[in-house]
């Protein structure tokens, strides 16, 4: 990655927006796509796409490839979501059994 890509995952990275937009073009293309991969691996994605609106309207932007990252984050963070959902609900009812049986036990999600 390179250094500008990594002062864009910084800034967009921020929960809350507080950190400023680098200088210059925004991300597109295969550098907003190699952006988000970083954002996946560093587990910051949910902020990346919160603070994505950010970039419509600077020069040079593609509002509309924006738009269509921006759907593709929210239907992979809602899928996650209702995973991760699923996966607690699962877990209180393992929980729940082992306790009715007099059984140890620790849930947890590696």
């Amino acid at each position: 990655m390179s250094s500008t890509s990594h002062r864009w995952l910084i800034a967009l990275s921020a929960p809350q927006g507080e950190v400023p937009l680098p200088a210059g073009t925004p991300p597109k293309g295969a550098a907003l796509d190699a952006l988000i991969r970083a954002a996946d691996y560093h587990g910051t994605t949910p902020a990346v796409r919160s603070n994505l609106p950010r970039l419509k309207d600077l020069p040079h932007a593609d509002p509309a490839a924006l738009d269509a990252t921006l759907e593709t984050l929210s239907a992979r963070l809602l899928a996650h979501t209702a995973h991760t959902m699923a996966l607690a609900h699962q877990g209180r009812t393992i929980e729940t059994r082992l306790r009715e049986a007099t059984l140890p036990g620790v849930i947890f999600k590696g």
